[in-house]
């Protein structure tokens, strides 16, 4: 015993020392995570977006429960951003919602506030505008926690939400005062183009005009795209359609270099293939174990039923054996001079009764049992000879209980066996029942209490059998042989 413990106690540990403890596990996850992460913000940096979403889906599956909530909120908005920067606002609405999670559970007021705003501004691209003015709100409360970036962005969108309610003159405060905190050229362009929308509807446009003829430094996409599609609608407005045209030529051009360099619908569908894939993974998993649960459930059942199966069969073959031991103990006490009846009926109920509590442990199918029967009708015939000794009541015992101590009469008595059992005769149960009265030298008061009858009718029953059988056949000298195991 000693020599295989040691040897499994060193598996054990090794084992151990292999899958590490918990917290090492989680940290090896963490790594990996953040590993993901920082390939993800390289490929972003590339604007190779697609190759970003790979790697942000593999930080993601590799984030758990127990993850920082740091690495999460950042796995969360960077996904949210590719979805966004893709078209897919759909797609990044529930990540900006995890994100969201994740920074108030880290308690960080600017992770709160962008994961707020960039909510706000996915609603109002879905044109959601109240809902992300819930959210704009939500931010501008946190004003105290906000640097000038993230104040310019609360107050541009606010003014986005004035100007889509016609309150114009809110809107331009709101655009100006964002403008002026701007701390970046998008964040510039964007309050810029916001500003110029607001004076075209004031019918300002000589001023708008001014405003998107300042040079911009940052040569990003995004301003680029918003100042041409302001000065193509402002030009329009004014009538000069040639110039107008040229705008939106310059638009168009613009647009297409941003769907090839987004990939807008490739990072589309990669994300939806990998969670396809990954609902699949998870899928075929459930139904792996599913499967494996049934052939386990199957091999169960195939043996619960070999083992019932054996195990019914032994008690069977226990059963035919205690049924002929029985049988050959009954016929050894019925041959028996010296036995009495009532020795006979007690060890038969006694035995009967265990053979009964075997029978009912079968199926239904293996109960049925000639050997069975034939105990079960000896029975009966020596309770018969037993009711008739003790002088009970036997008024109501019919063919089956005369056939029955017939039979048992062939081992006791053989003379008056050949006598009841003469067909030619065709006695009735009580005329049988009388000759062994008869045949016991019970006098004619004891037989009219045992049949509950008169003692008249017990001398009709006599007389009746007289005609039929020479009642001198039931006082033969053999009667010995007879009385002896009926002696109470």
């Amino acid at each position: 015993m000693k020599r295989l413990l040691i040897p499994l106690m060193a598996i054990m540990m090794l084992l151990a020392g292999c899958n590490g403890t918990p917290g090492e596990a989680q940290d090896r996850q963490e790594s990996e995570a953040k590993a993901w992460l920082d390939s993800a913000r390289t490929y972003i940096s590339r604007q190779d977006l697609r190759r970003a979403m790979v790697a942000l889906k593999q930080a993601e599956k590799t984030i758990g429960d127990n993850s920082s909530p740091e690495t999460s909120y950042q796995v969360y908005r960077y996904i949210a951003w590719v979805n966004e920067s893709s078209g897919a606002s759909l797609a990044a609405l529930p990540y900006e919602q995890r994100a969201l999670a994740c920074a108030e559970a880290m308690g960080n007021a600017n992770h709160v506030a962008d994961a707020l705003l960039a909510k706000a501004n996915t609603l109002f691209n879905l044109q959601m505008n109240d809902s992300a003015f819930y959210y704009n709100q939500r931010a501008a409360r946190m004003s105290k926690h906000l640097n000038e970036g993230r104040q310019s962005v609360v107050l541009r969108q606010q003014g986005y939400y004035e100007m889509l309610n016609n309150q114009l003159k809110e809107a331009e405060q709101h655009a100006r005062k964002a403008l002026e905190l701007a701390d970046d050229a998008s964040a510039s362009a964007n309050a810029q183009a916001l500003l110029c929308q607001v004076l075209i509807l004031q019918g300002r446009h000589k001023e708008a005009e001014q405003l998107t003829a300042l040079e911009q430094k940052d040569s990003q996409s995004a301003p680029l795209h918003n100042r041409l599609a302001l000065r193509s609608e402002l030009l329009e407005r004014q009538g000069d359609y040639r110039q107008a045209l040229a705008a939106l030529r310059e638009l168009k051009e613009l647009d297409d270099s941003l769907t090839a360099e987004l990939s807008r619908l490739d990072i589309v569908r990669l994300q939806s293939d990998y969670d396809r894939a990954v609902i699949q993974s998870e899928k075929a998993r459930q139904q792996l174990a599913i499967s494996i649960a049934v052939i386990v459930l199957l091999c169960l059942v195939f043996a619960l039923a070999i083992w019932y199966y054996q195990h019914q069969q032994t008690l069977y073959k226990h059963y035919r054996d205690r049924l002929a031991s029985v049988r050959e103990d009954i016929e050894h006490h019925i041959a028996d001079k010296d036995s009495t009846i009532e020795s006979m009926k007690k060890q038969l109920d006694k035995k009967v009764e265990d053979l009964e509590n075997m029978q009912r442990k079968l199926p239904q199918q293996l109960r049925t049992d000639h050997t069975f029967d034939s105990i079960a009708t000896t029975k009966r015939g020596i309770d018969v000879l037993y009711s008739i000794v003790k002088e009970e009541n036997i008024s109501q015992m019919g063919k089956r209980e005369q056939q029955a101590v017939t039979s048992v009469m062939q081992a006791i008595d053989p003379d008056l066996y050949e006598l009841l059992a003469d067909k030619d005769l065709a006695l009735t149960p009580k005329e049988t029942f009388f000759c062994i009265m008869e045949r016991n030298h019970m006098n004619e008061q004891q037989k009219a209490i045992a049949f509950c009858s008169t003692e008249q009718a017990v001398r009709s029953v006599k007389s009746r059998l007289g005609k039929k059988i020479d009642l001198s056949r039931l006082n033969s000298p053999k009667q010995q042989a007879f009385t002896t195991p009926l002696q109470a």
